[in-house]
């Protein structure tokens, strides 16, 4: 049996990269094996799909009592990823958000055109991920729009990026998706 010499090791090294190099650079597509294809997400079947308004503002109203001021950042990220994802390559909805700290949620006609972010009430159940409700209306040529949005993100949950992740997807509830 022939002994490896120690002269060989590094020269066994340099040959693995190389060969790794290679295959990586004559077929790059192992590079996103896990990346799913996109898809367009389903209608969401209990607000008929309503959808703010085109261009419509929405004025982001988010309990100041209820979260951190890092927990607050990680709220408006979210926020503004979806309203960087505007244009024809992106979600191409035109909307557009502002925000407000408030203590308490928006009532009666304060309330059309705002997406109220909190936590839950004491004693709820809802402990991690979150909950949104819609308001809706249908236009008299059938248009199913979204007046106001509230969502409620769990009493547990306060990693940043799990916040903005969470928030990102409840948003997409007053855009029509269910995904």
């Amino acid at each position: 049996m022939k002994r490896i010499l120690a002269l060989e090791i590094p020269h066994l090294i340099v040959l693995l990269f190389i060969t790794l190099w290679i295959g990586i650079w004559l077929d790059p597509s192992i590079l996103v094996i896990a990346q799913a294809p996109c898809s367009t997400p389903p209608m969401l079947a209990r607000t008929n799909g309503a959808h703010w308004p085109h261009n419509q503002n929405v004025a982001v109203l988010i309990n100041e009592n209820d979260f951190s001021t890092q927990e607050l950042g990680a709220i408006e990220d979210a926020f503004n990823n979806w309203q960087n994802s505007n244009g024809p390559n992106g979600n191409n909805s035109g909307v557009t958000f502002t925000y407000a700290s408030v203590t308490s949620p928006p009532t009666g006609a304060n309330q059309i055109n705002t997406h109220y972010v909190h936590r839950p009430a004491p004693g709820s159940q809802l402990t991690g991920g979150a909950s949104s409700s819609i308001g809706s209306v249908t236009t008299p040529t059938g248009e199913h729009i979204t007046t106001n949005a509230s969502t409620a993100i769990g009493t547990n949950e306060s990693n940043l990026d799990n916040i903005t992740s969470i928030m990102a997807h409840e948003i997409g509830h007053p855009f029509g998706l269910d995904a």
